[in-house]
């Protein structure tokens, strides 16, 4: 998941360079809040919790990514995602997620909404990632691009909705609390 980088929509440059370990340790950090905030949403989006249907949820978002890869980047791109700070990123966000899962909802939207921000702030100030130029440079002229340049702008503003549907989810759940206690 993308998690609100504008520095491409602003034309601002990357704010350090780029190193192997520093790309890394920013790789897992960002997925890591990627999981968690948005296994919190999808949590509490559903009527009848499933773990299993939120594990699915993300099983099906890395299946989509691999096979986007496979179709548009001919010769091994379906995995060119999965580098080691991303595999790293998915066991410690899987393990985060599950932690924050079993702690109190109000603890729980808290948490999720400071991975959704400190995720932006990761990506943007991290330095450059150089898969997105390695596979817009496989990619030929034509709808692509179009395609190509929605994506990242879905990719860049998630992150900036997914808040204040955060705190719609709350609120959501501060009151049916609230009823269920009337209720007694």
């Amino acid at each position: 998941f993308g998690l609100g980088d504008l520095r491409d929509l602003f034309g601002l440059p990357p704010p350090v360079d780029f190193t192997e370990r520093r790309y890394r340790a920013v790789e897992i950090g960002a997925c890591v809040c990627a999981m968690v905030g948005v296994g919190v949403i999808g949590w509490h989006s559903m009527r009848a919790r499933s773990l299993w249907l939120l594990a699915s949820g993300f099983v099906i978002a890395l299946a989509v990514k691999a096979g986007s890869g496979a179709v548009l980047v001919p010769g091994g791109g379906a995995w060119l995602w999965a580098t080691p700070g991303a595999l790293v990123g998915l066991v410690a966000g899987t393990l985060a997620l599950g932690v924050v899962l079993w702690l109190p909802a109000t603890l729980r939207f808290a948490l999720a909404a400071l991975a959704l921000l400190a995720g932006v702030a990761l990506v943007n100030l991290a330095p450059d990632n150089p898969y997105p130029s390695a596979v817009s440079d496989a990619w030929r002229a034509g709808h692509f691009f179009n395609f190509s340049g929605l994506t990242r702008l879905a990719s860049a503003l998630w992150p900036y909705f997914a808040l204040p549907y955060l705190m719609a989810l709350q609120a959501r759940e501060g009151r049916s609390r609230h009823a269920a206690h009337d209720h007694r």
